[in-house]
């Protein structure tokens, strides 16, 4: 599962066609969960990420993008980000057990 954080503000034009970017992808890829959050209200997630603007997306929990952002940008984001997740996890599906050095 990949976790987006669609981080933005009342009254934002951008956030709102970045929320239905997000939502049509959502909708074609169920490995996406989006959440939505309104950082004028929840102010301890802008200074997690040290936002200074908005809309932001955040992928598994790392700010790829400030500022407007087309559908085909955000589809290889998620792309990319799916490609990492595969890459780190064994053939078998399982994870590997964590090391205790």
């Amino acid at each position: 599962m990949i976790h987006v954080e669609l981080l933005t503000v009342p009254g934002c034009e951008a956030c709102v066609v970045l929320r239905k970017s997000l939502l049509e992808l959502q909708e074609e890829q169920p490995d996406i969960f989006v959440e939505e959050v309104d950082v004028s209200v929840h102010r301890d997630r802008a200074l997690h990420y040290g936002l200074m603007a908005c809309p932001a997306l955040a992928i598994d929990g790392r700010v790829e993008a400030v500022g407007a952002v087309r559908q085909g940008k955000l589809r290889k984001m998620i792309a990319r980000r799916r490609e990492a997740v595969a890459s780190s996890e064994p053939e078998d599906g399982t994870r590997p057990a964590a090391s205790l050095r």
